[in-house]
């Protein structure tokens, strides 16, 4: 695998990814929808839109391995939720046509745990997909064309199923996810307010790890579609949100030595309302991955972000 074209490549995951794997020595090509955007390129740019189907066609010429994190994400869906259906699922199937095309070897498909359609439990690859949500069921739709290119063609095409995925946000939009978000808000005002109980069960996971994972799937000479079409990509531990902001607090006091707030209502947490959620990602980790940061590892990484923008205006 020499050459690894990544959809979305300047995106949360798939930035972060075009950088490791070029600093690995493979040579990088990313999408973008506006190719001259970019006048000075550290990588090759190709022109994609997943709503134009032209754009997609000749996409994995010369190419190896396809990483495929390209997605509407789950702030689009609501307002846009038959684009947001067209380029996950459709959009997904004429990539997957470019690269049995183009003789591509390898198809990796970034998916959701969500397609679970659970939040609590043991859950494995085996656990039926039941996606409860418009944004699960469109990344379900991909990996449905995902396992029917694997299994009708040449193309060792997998789908790995990521939990939340965590890490200082460089040049991209995601201080909305929960753990950027109170990182930021304990920065500015010193200070977290929870608007719900907390109660909620979240398996964290750094992108760090994500990334590594993905290139141990470029990377294996086994043929992972014949193993399995689905790979969970979990830290395999859960905390609630109240747990996560308490983290943010200690962390936050002890690095600034300044007292923090935190506000959030109080519960009575029932025996029912302690099941943790466990992601089981064996499968993958039988294969030689493991993990290797804490979720405070990234709420530090968060902080080093926050102190360097000059700003503040993240």
């Amino acid at each position: 695998m020499k050459k690894i074209l990544v959809t979305g490549g300047t995106g949360y995951i798939g930035s972060e990814l075009a950088k490791h794997l070029d600093s690995q020595g493979y040579s990088v090509a990313i999408t973008s929808r506006n190719k001259e955007f970019y006048r000075d390129p550290q990588y090759e740019i190709r022109e994609m839109d997943l709503l134009v189907d032209n754009s997609i066609y000749h996409l994995c010429e010369d190419i190896d391995c396809v990483v495929h994190t390209a997605t509407f994400d789950e702030r689009k869906i609501h307002s846009y939720p038959k684009e947001t259906l067209l380029a996950n699922g459709y959009g997904t199937k004429l990539l997957l046509e470019s690269a049995k095309r183009f003789g591509v070897k390898r198809f990796i498909y970034l998916s959701t745990f969500h397609v679970y359609g659970q939040q609590e439990g043991y859950i494995t690859e085996d656990t039926k997909a039941n996606p409860i949500s418009d944004y699960a069921l469109t990344h379900f739709v991909g990996e449905m064309y995902v396992n029917q290119y694997s299994i009708g063609t040449s193309l060792d095409a997998i789908s790995l199923r990521l939990t939340n995925g965590i890490g200082a946000p460089n040049n991209v939009d995601r201080w909305y996810l929960v753990v950027n978000d109170f990182c930021r808000s304990a920065y500015k005002s010193g200070e977290i307010k929870l608007k719900s109980t907390g109660i909620q069960q979240r398996d964290f996971i750094s992108i760090i790890d994500v990334v590594k994972a993905i290139e141990h799937c470029i990377r294996t000479n086994k043929r992972l579609a014949s193993l399995t079409q689905v790979f969970n990509v979990s830290s395999q531990e859960s905390l609630q949100i109240r747990e996560l902001a308490s983290i943010v607090k200690n962390i936050y006091e002890k690095r600034y030595q300044k007292k923090f707030s935190l506000d959030m209502p109080e519960v009575y947490i029932t025996e029912e309302q302690q099941k943790k959620l466990y992601v089981d990602s064996n499968k993958l980790r039988r294969l030689g991955w493991e993990t290797t940061r804490t979720i405070q590892d990234e709420i530090h990484a968060i902080f080093d972000l926050l102190e360097r923008s000059q700003d503040n205006k993240c």
